[in-house]
């Protein structure tokens, strides 16, 4: 699930730093100051968020503050009153806000400033010394505003750096300025009312951020990593060490002999500097989280999987509009499965075998058991109290294996089932166990007689070609979903000693043959598809299943399942999608418009989410149903000049339906652009019209990019 919000990590052992707990926030949060107890994240138009972190394993929301069309990007702290930067949409400007939070819970603001038009000025960071609020302004430079009067504020200084002013720190009489292509600036603040740069040092990069500790300055440079400048002396200010990041190094912060660095692609940075000339990673975090599979139980959702942290998520649904995550197990190995019962999850964890872990109280997850199988563990089932656990590995521990959980302190293998090439899933109906599985030529569905678990007998089987992505029982069919060429197989397991396939479906516009995952309700079969998205196939008539639906996803469709009238369905990079899908059966069906997903009828482009937004965000649009019209789409990003910045898609072919595309914040050239106002212009061509190349729509809305 792409979740963002307010991250908590342990870094007590700053070799290996743990994710405690994650708040969202609706826009993913654009900056954060942690003062006591309390964090306040800056959360763009959901306003000033307050959370209680002194228990980080169980952040809580105490107050909130918002201002209408404002958009909150930038907060710091002193004492009692908390600085904001804000975009206020309504004037086109710039303000300061300067709110009261001597009552977390109920924030009041004080004082306000509007500073700079914008988008013709955008102010970048702010800083907060004694009586005064320093802010950077990209192209304006430093400006100095007197809060000795909170309800007051006053600009009182000003001094215009060279380059494009980012990031800021403030330590005794010197601001230290991260200003772009023109390095560190090093501006003497002891008279505010007359700032004068004594310093400078020509970073090889893009400075856009600075921390200082002792007598050194830590400049993230973006394309050129960490620099470490020594300050001693401020008006000869050199550079004595540097690191190089795998990509953009955005943000910097210090503690004692540690560097944190925030890079684009790859995380949390932790640089030991206790030798500034020979800077050393010790330690990240990094969670691009790839979610495998997921299990629903009452108003929770169970995903696992994995990337660089691999582990349990615990997902509230109360709300399906704002799901929130409010447990999370670090499996440490690769989770492939999962199924809850009774208050436990059961996890197929990869090389560890099986999983048991205690979910009774989500936000503290225990794990109670384990089973380490001799092959990595990749599909899990249970039934009355046996768990159904499948090995994909070519040696003895490939196949199936029965563990009495009867105590899920002490799991017992009591039976097992070998298939040479190793299995991948395995569904459990009645007294079989249907388990997919590798054979040299294809896959094969093996049909094991479960009555007596410490005697497994194959009694049918039915052979596939291809490889075998997921598998689906229902009374008397098998739903079998090939991963390396798209198809949906259909084997009529009646008589479980003699499967027969009575049909199958090929889902089209499949251009990689992809099917990972199937899941079955009533009359109808659900295929995530890889890049086909989701497709719904009516099987009222097994052998002749026709698609009657589909939602096209941003990336690919690894997994899904349907609970009442919802389908989740998992994405490789937006994580967990929601769709709500009344039960098909009570919705009427005609020649025209066979059932759907809420086809559009017409064509839209939607805005952008999150907006404002710093690193990513989603544009979606709709192609309305027409008598099987396709369509040639086109996406555009263009800045405040005119100038195109990028081409997201050209003439791609498309359907109807509704789909995503992200930015990514960079130009056709894979350079991050500056902050400011872009443009997303969608133009569609059709088949009807495609030599005249005059097109059925276009449309152009704005977006706000704050780093």
């Amino acid at each position: 699930m792409s979740q963002g919000g307010l991250l908590i990590v342990d870094i007590t052992d700053p070799t290996n730093p743990q994710k405690i707990s994650l708040y969202p926030s609706q826009t993913g949060g654009f900056d954060v100051v942690v003062s006591g107890s309390y964090a306040y994240i800056a959360d763009a138009d959901s306003g000033l968020q307050i959370i209680n972190v002194s228990n980080p394993s169980t952040p809580t929301k105490i107050g909130h503050y918002n201002k209408p069309n404002s958009s909150f990007y930038k907060v710091t702290i002193n004492e009692n009153y908390i600085y904001t930067l804000g975009i206020d949409t309504n004037i086109s400007k710039i303000n300061l806000q300067i709110i009261d939070v001597s009552n977390p819970s109920t924030p009041i603001q004080v004082g306000y400033y509007d500073t700079l038009y914008y988008p013709m000025y955008i102010a970048m960071d702010i800083a907060v010394d004694k009586n005064y609020v320093y802010i950077t302004e990209e192209s304006f430079g430093l400006i100095v505003i007197d809060i000795s009067n909170p309800s007051v504020p006053t600009e009182v200084g000003h001094y215009n750096t060279p380059g494009m002013a980012n990031g800021i720190v403030i330590n005794g009489d010197y601001a230290y300025i991260a200003s772009g292509e023109s390095g560190l600036r090093i501006i003497d603040i002891s008279n505010p009312f007359t700032p004068m740069e004594i310093g400078y040092y020509n970073t090889s990069g893009e400075a856009y951020d600075v921390a200082v500790s002792g007598n050194h300055a830590y400049v993230a440079d973006v394309s050129s990593g960490l620099r470490i400048i020594d300050i001693t002396n401020p008006t000869i200010p050199m550079e004595v060490g540097y690191y190089s990041t795998q990509d953009w190094t955005l943000n910097v912060a210090t503690s004692g002999n540690y560097v944190y660095v925030v890079d684009l692609e790859y995380g949390l940075r932790i640089i030991d500097v206790s030798n500034s000339s020979t800077p050393m990673e010790i330690g990240y975090y990094y969670s691009p989280n790839l979610f495998h599979n997921i299990s629903i139980n009452g108003s929770y959702a169970y995903l696992v999987g994995g990337g660089i942290n691999n582990g349990l998520w615990i997902i509230n649904l109360d709300n399906l509009n704002n799901p929130i995550e409010v447990g999370y197990y670090n499996t440490l190995d690769t989770p492939n499965d999962v199924v809850v019962r009774e208050g436990y999850a059961y996890v197929a964890n990869g090389n560890s075998g099986l999983l048991i872990i205690d979910i009774n109280n989500p936000s503290s997850l225990v794990k109670t058991g384990s089973y380490n199988t001799s092959g990595r563990s990749v599909g899990v089932a249970i039934n009355d109290n046996h768990a159904y656990v499948v090995d994909d590995v070519i040696n003895t521990g490939g196949g199936l294996r029965i563990i009495d959980i009867n105590d899920p302190t002490i799991p017992v293998e009591i039976g097992s089932y070998y298939i040479p090439n190793g299995a991948i899933d395995v569904a459990i109906s009645r007294n079989y166990a249907y388990v997919v599985g590798m054979v040299d030529w294809g896959s094969r569905l093996s049909i094991i007689d479960i009555s007596n678990p410490t005697t497994l007998t194959e009694v049918g089987y039915y052979n596939i070609p291809g490889t075998i992505g997921s598998i689906a029982v229902n009374q008397d069919y098998a739903y079998v979903v090939g991963k390396s060429d798209g198809i949906l197989w259909i084997i009529d397991i009646s008589n479980p000693t003699i499967p027969t396939n009575v049909g199958y479906y090929y889902i089209p516009n499949n251009q990689d043959r992809e099917a990972y995952g199937v899941a079955v309700s009533g009359d109808y079969t659900y295929i995530a598809g890889g890049y086909s998205g989701l497709r719904i196939i009516d099987v009222s008539n097994p052998v002749i299943p026709k698609e009657i639906g589909y939602y096209n996803t941003s990336t690919e469709a690894i997994n899904v399942i349907v609970v009442g009238d919802y389908i989740y369905l998992l994405d490789s990079e937006s994580g967990l999608i929601i769709l709500e899908f009344p039960n098909p059966t009570n919705i009427k069906q005609n020649d025209k418009n066979k059932l759907n997903l809420s086809l559009p009828k017409t064509f839209a482009l939607l805005q952008n989410y999150p907006n404002p937004f710093n690193f990513h965000t989603t544009i979606n649009y709709k192609l309305p149903t027409n008598n099987s019209i396709t369509y040639y789409v086109s996406l555009y990003i263009y800045n405040l000049t005119g100038q195109l910045v990028q081409t997201l898609i050209k003439n791609e072919t498309k359907t109807v339906g509704q789909y995503s595309v992200i930015w990514n914040g960079r130009n056709d050239k894979g350079q991050l652009v500056g902050n400011g106002i872009y443009f997303y212009q969608l133009e569609v061509l059709s088949s009807k019209n495609i030599i005249s190349q005059i097109p059925v729509f276009t449309q152009t809305k704005s977006m706000i990019l704050l780093r």
